[in-house]
């Protein structure tokens, strides 16, 4: 296998190996696909983000009709909220 993503050159999957095994996702390997992901994104950055007002979303995908009504929406708290109590995230420890 082949990885391919510029601005990176080709580099074959086996080079991988070098950085410590195989049989499991390297951080190499996984830093190298998340580059890809990100200048996949930044490429086609206005076919992702057609409308910048709705950047500061984080963490939820929104889908808009050709009329820019609100079809469909998912917010994940995963990303920011981490904590069962936000404003005192350690205090699960006091307990």
């Amino acid at each position: 296998e082949v990885v391919r993503g510029i601005p990176l050159p080709p580099i074959k999957g086996s080079f991988f190996r070098l950085a410590g095994g195989k049989g499991f996702q390297r951080p190499f390997e996984l830093a190298t696909l998340r580059l890809r992901n990100m200048t996949e994104v930044l490429s086609h950055w206005n076919t992702y983000v057609p409308n910048g007002a709705y950047l500061t979303q984080r963490g939820g995908t929104f889908l808009f009709d050709s009329q820019g009504k609100l079809l469909y929406q998912y917010r994940d708290c995963g990303l920011l909220g981490f904590a069962q109590n936000m404003s005192r995230p350690l205090s699960f420890l006091l307990d």
